[in-house]
Order: C-alpha cells, then sequence, then structure tokens
C-alpha cells in the first residue's frame, strides 16, 4: 500500500509540474485555463462519479455507506466548529478568519482524496469517498461560502451542483442496481480517467503566479497545515477507534480528512474579498506538506493494523 502511495504521490508531483511547465510557457491562456476548470468541475468529475455506482449491493456495503455518512456528518461539524474557535484564538482578522476556517475545514477531497481512495482501495473505495466528497459538497456551499461572502446567509440551494447531483445519481444507481449499458459505462470509466491527470495539471496552472519563498514565510498557513494535515486525521482515526468503526472505513476516513487544502478556497477567496494571497499560500504550502504527512499517515495506519 506503501508503494502505491509513493508511485501516485509521485505523479501528482509530476502532473502539477506539467502544468507549471505549461502554462511557464505561453502554451495555454488564462481563459482556456478558466475553461478547462469549468470543464473538469461540471462535466469530468461528475461523470467520473457516477462510475463508483459499478459496485455490487450487499447488507455491508450499505451500512458502511451509512457509516461513512456519519463519519463525514460528524467531521465537518467538528471541523468547523475547531478551525473558527481557533482562528479567533490566533488573533486573525475577521476575513482572515473566515478564510482560514475554510481552508482548515475544506480539502481537496475531488481532485486528490478520490484518486487517492481508488488507488488504494478499488471501485468500493470510490464509493465511500464519493459519499464523503457529497458532505463536502453540501457545506463547503452553504456554510463555506456563507462565511466567505460575510453575509452569514445559510443557501441550501447553492449546494445543489453537478457535483453533488451525480453523486446522489451514483448512490441511486448503486441502491437500485441499475446496470449501464457497456458503452456508456466504458464511456463513463474513459472520461473518469481524466480526472487526476487534468486537475493536477490545472493545480500546476495556478503555481505559476506563486512565489514559493512566501508561501513558506506566512505563520499563518502553517496552523492550516496542521489542522488540515495533522490534527484533523488523528481526530478521526481516535473516533472511529472509539466506535470500533472497521479498518478499511476508518484509513479513508483519515485520508479524506487529512489530505491538503482545497484549490476552491482560493477561487472562492478572490470572488468574495477575502485575502487571496493568504489562501493560495495556505493551499500550497499544505500541498507541498502533504507530499510527505500523507505517506507517512497510511504508514502509521498500516502499523496500526488498518492497511
Amino acid at each position: 500500500m506503501i508503494a502505491t502511495l509513493l508511485g501516485l504521490m509521485l505523479k501528482v508531483v509530476l502532473l502539477v509540474a506539467l502544468g507549471y511547465y505549461v502554462k511557464r510557457k505561453g502554451m495555454i491562456s488564462d481563459e482556456t485555463e478558466r475553461g478547462l476548470s469549468n470543464l473538469l468541475v461540471n462535466i469530468i468529475f461528475p461523470i467520473s462519479v457516477i462510475a463508483s455506482a459499478d459496485n455490487d449491493f450487499s447488507a455491508d456495503k450499505l451500512k458502511n455507506i451509512l457509516i461513512m455518512m456519519a463519519i463525514a456528518l460528524v467531521y465537518y461539524i467538528a471541523a468547523i466548529l475547531i478551525s473558527t474557535k481557533a482562528g479567533r484564538l490566533l488573533g486573525l482578522s475577521n476575513p482572515d478568519q473566515r478564510i482560514f476556517m475554510t481552508m482548515s475545514t475544506f480539502a481537496n477531497t475531488a481532485y486528490i482524496g478520490i484518486p487517492v481512495v481508488v488507488e488504494l482501495y478499488g471501485s468500493e473505495g470510490m464509493l465511500y469517498a464519493v459519499i464523503y466528497n457529497m458532505f463536502y459538497q453540501f457545506f463547503f456551499f452553504t456554510y463555506g461560502i456563507a462565511m466567505l461572502n460575510g453575509d452569514g446567509h445559510f443557501r441550501i440551494r447553492d449546494a445543489w451542483n453537478p457535483c453533488i447531483q451525480s453523486a446522489l445519481l451514483a448512490c441511486g444507481l448503486f441502491l437500485l442496481q441499475i446496470q449501464l449499458p457497456s458503452p456508456v459505462q466504458s464511456t463513463i470509466k474513459s472520461v473518469g480517467d481524466m480526472v487526476v491527470p487534468l486537475s493536477m495539471m490545472i493545480i500546476g496552472f495556478g503555481l505559476t503566479d506563486i512565489r514559493f519563498r512566501e508561501v513558506l514565510s506566512d505563520y499563518r498557513a502553517y496552523y492550516v497545515s496542521l489542522l488540515r494535515l495533522l490534527v484533523f486525521p488523528l481526530l478521526v482515526f481516535l473516533g472511529c477507534r472509539l466506535f470500533h468503526v472497521n479498518k478499511e472505513l476508518t484509513m479513508i476516513g483519515m485520508i479524506m480528512s487529512g489530505i491538503p487544502s482545497g484549490s476552491m478556497n482560493v477561487i472562492m477567496a478572490k470572488q468574495y474579498g477575502c485575502d487571496m494571497d493568504y489562501a493560495t499560500k495556505g493551499v500550497i504550502q499544505s500541498m507541498i506538506f502533504g507530499v510527505v504527512t500523507l505517506p507517512l499517515m497510511v504508514a502509521a495506519g498500516n502499523l496500526l493494523g488498518l492497511g
């Protein structure tokens, strides 16, 4: 498992580097970059989520889905409360507190978390990761957006997006055991295979405007990395052990709660007038450290008998 994860992380680094090179050399324009991002978020990723429905139904899998829903729900409620309190204790300004909360709470579950889980646990693992990501979509596009825009208005309709729609469709297909025609399933798989390379290259596109020395010099970003990469996965592990959650779900929960901050934090920080520079530093720094902490976390899980 460790060798698989290290291979995946190396692939991620190489794809990000390729994206950086392509944008740095002027091979892609800002307009094309935005178009690719929209294509990924609204078409490619939702289609890839539907592929997780291709699993045989069993009572154990249904039970595991419900357990993963509980893990994700408790995580997001706890993470929001902890990161909000931490932002106040650190004495951050109100706008910085808001982006600190979202960066600490909302990770790159779609573009890093799900691919990592798929590499380690296959299509069944993807089903559970998609369930977890569905809660990310709900909480980020309701509470997260309400905090970033500063008006505190919680809008359920903001969560009704292609990603959560595809997750609900995948759950329906799985529960009803509807088998899609082979050509359709093959097409879905082919489109889904585009998620990792395209998403990592898009992250690389965004690195061209970053001064890496500044990323490691902002002390505020270190607190984000501490919560995001160490504290939250440890709390998930302790909670799962307390309630005797099985090894696979415990490991998946730790992975999904211990991956780097999501790039959506940067996009929404810009849109709602928060400190985009701080958001970018926090996300990039957690990605740099995540290359080290994620394999270490899985290794620790193996030592504890979770592998």
